[in-house]
C-alpha cells in the first residue's frame, strides 16, 4: 500500500468517526434545558388535602404538569392490575441526585416522586383511559425516611382527595369476556403505614427510580431518547455521567419478544418481587432476586419450596427446565394467599407468567441431547387447580409425540363449551386455563364440566366445577 493510499484511508476513517461523533452530538435530548420546580414542594407537615393545591398541575383543566417536573418511565413495570401508569420527579428548586450505577440513587430532601394510575374503561381501547389514582413519595431528610400519600380522584376528574387510610373502591369495566360483558374492578388504594411493605429500606425504599430502570428510551413528546443521556443533560446528577452511559446496567420490558429471555424474566421479578426478596428482608422466603444477582446465587434455583407446593410432586421454587413445577410461576397464577406479589392485585398477569414459565422450561437445558431426556414420555393430563374454582383455574398436560392437540370444555350432556386449545404442539408440557366463559365470551353457569385432552387417537378426560 503506498504512502497516498494509507492517507487516503487514514483520512476517510478520521472523517468516518467524526461523522459519527456530529451524529451523536445532533441527536435530540428528551428535555433541552431544565426549570426550576417551584411548585410542587410538598410540606410533610401540612401535607395538601387535594392535587389541586399541590402543585403538581399548572391548569388541572388540561393536567398540564408544572415547570420544573419531569416525566419518567420504568423499563420493567410492577403489575398493578393492568393500570397504566405515569411518572414523574419533583427536586425542589434545582437540587440534584447523586447518582450510583448499583447502589439506590440519593435524593435530596423534600424530593417528590409522582406516580398516576390510569384505568381502561373499555377493555382495549386506550381511549376510555381515566386517572382513578394518584401517589406521592416524598422524601424526609431528617427521618431519612420516605413518606407515602395516597389521593383519590372524582368521578368526573375534576380533582383528587388526600385519603387517610387505605380504601377499595370498584369501578365497572366493559369486557367482553366477562357476563354480561361487564365486570367489576377493584381498586386499592393504599395507607400511609402500607406503603413501607413494598418500599422497603433495603431496597432503598425507591423501586422505580433507578439506574437499570431508567436506562433505555421515554418519549418526552417533542423527541425520544435514553433518559439517563436526557437527565445528564439537564443537569439533574451531582456528577457527569456521560462517560459511563455505555456500560450502565439495563433492565428489559418483560414482554418485548426482541429482548433475550432470560433478560426479560430477570427483569420483571426484580421489578416485581426484588423489593421483598432480598437479603435481610423475609427469613422465611430468604432467596435474592435482585436484578444483579446471579440465578445461580438466589437461593431458588432447584430449591425445595418450604410454604405452598401447589399439589406438585417434586416441586422446586424453580425447578429447571420445568417450569409447571415451580413454585415461583404458581404463585403468579394463584388467587388466594399464596399469590405473588401478595399486595393490591387480583388479576392474573398471564402475558408475565407465561414468561417465566418460558424462561424456567430453557434454564439447563443447554443441549439437545438433555432437552430429549426431559421430554415427556406419556400422554397425560393433571388435575385442574384450584378445584372448584370461580375466576380462572390452571390445566396442565404433557405431550410426548408431535402433532395437533385438542383441549375442550363440556357440559354434563356431552355439547361443547369452549375450545382452550386447538393447534400443532411439539413434544413437551404445557399449561391452558379456563375462566369459566364459553366460545362466545360469556359466562356459564355453577355446575360439573368435563375437560377433554386429545392428540389423533389418545384422548383423556377429568371433572371441574365451576362457581359463579
Amino acid at each position: 500500500m503506498t504512502r497516498s493510499v494509507v492517507w487516503i484511508w487514514r483520512t476517510g476513517m478520521l472523517y468516518a468517526l467524526l461523522m459519527l461523533h456530529a451524529v451523536a452530538q445532533a441527536q435530540p435530548y428528551g428535555i433541552e434545558t431544565r426549570a426550576p420546580n417551584q411548585s410542587l414542594l410538598f410540606s410533610l407537615q401540612d401535607p395538601p388535602p387535594t392535587i389541586s393545591s399541590s402543585g403538581l398541575y399548572s391548569d388541572m383543566e388540561s393536567r398540564t404538569v408544572s415547570p420544573g417536573i419531569i416525566p419518567y418511565g420504568v423499563n420493567a413495570v410492577l403489575w398493578s392490575d393492568g393500570a397504566t401508569k405515569e411518572r414523574f420527579i419533583a427536586l425542589p428548586g434545582t437540587e440534584r441526585v447523586e447518582f450510583s450505577a448499583q447502589d439506590p440513587w440519593r435524593f435530596p430532601p423534600n424530593t417528590v416522586l409522582i406516580k398516576n394510575f390510569y384505568l381502561e374503561f373499555d377493555t382495549g381501547d386506550p381511549s376510555s383511559r381515566d386517572l382513578i389514582e394518584t401517589r406521592f413519595l416524598v422524601y424526609d431528610g431528617v427521618t431519612d425516611k420516605w413518606n407515602g400519600f395516597s389521593y383519590q380522584w372524582e368521578a368526573d376528574g375534576s380533582d383528587a382527595v388526600l385519603l387517610e387510610r387505605e380504601v377499595t373502591e370498584s369501578y365497572f369495566v366493559l369486557d367482553p369476556r366477562s357476563e354480561g360483558g361487564l365486570r367489576e374492578h377493584q381498586h386499592f388504594f393504599p395507607s400511609r403505614p402500607l406503603c413501607d411493605r413494598c418500599h422497603v429500606k433495603e431496597a432503598g425504599s425507591v423501586l422505580g427510580v433507578t439506574t437499570a430502570q431508567l436506562n433505555g428510551p421515554f418519549d418526552y413528546g417533542a423527541a425520544t431518547d435514553n433518559q439517563l443521556r436526557t437527565l445528564n443533560h439537564i443537569g439533574l446528577f451531582t456528577r457527569d455521567i456521560q462517560s459511563e452511559l455505555e456500560n450502565l446496567p439495563r433492565m428489559a420490558n418483560p414482554l418485548d419478544e426482541t429482548v433475550d429471555l432470560g433478560l426479560r424474566a430477570r427483569s420483571y421479578l426484580a421489578a416485581n418481587c426484588a423489593h421483598c426478596h432480598r437479603p435481610g428482608v423475609i427469613d422465611k422466603a430468604d432467596i435474592d432476586l435482585r436484578f444483579e444477582t446471579p440465578l445461580e446465587q438466589t437461593g431458588a434455583l432447584d430449591r425445595i419450596p418450604t410454604l405452598a407446593s401447589f399439589g406438585m410432586s417434586d416441586p422446586r421454587i424453580i425447578k429447571s427446565g420445568d417450569g409447571v413445577n415451580s413454585s415461583i410461576y404458581s404463585r403468579m397464577l394463584a388467587i388466594d394467599s399464596n399469590r405473588m406479589p401478595p399486595l393490591a392485585t387480583e388479576l392474573i398477569d398471564w402475558q408475565s407468567a407465561e414468561v417465566i414459565r418460558r424462561w424456567i422450561d430453557q434454564i439447563g437445558v443447554s443441549t439437545q441431547v438433555r432437552f430429549e431426556q426431559d421430554l415427556p414420555t406419556d400422554f397425560a393430563l393433571e388435575p385442574n387447580f384450584p378445584n372448584p374454582f370461580n375466576a380462572i383455574t390452571t390445566i396442565r398436560y404433557r405431550v410426548s409425540d408431535a402433532g395437533k392437540v385438542t383441549l375442550t370444555v363440556f357440559d354434563a350432556v356431552g355439547q361443547s363449551i369452549s375450545v382452550l386449545v386447538d393447534r400443532f404442539h411439539a413434544p413437551g408440557r404445557y399449561t391452558a386455563w379456563w375462566d369459566g366463559g364459553n366460545d362466545a365470551g360469556q359466562q356459564v353457569a355453577s355446575g360439573v364440566y368435563i375437560y377433554r385432552l386429545q392428540a389423533g387417537p389418545l384422548s383423556l378426560e377429568r371433572q371441574l366445577i365451576h362457581l359463579k
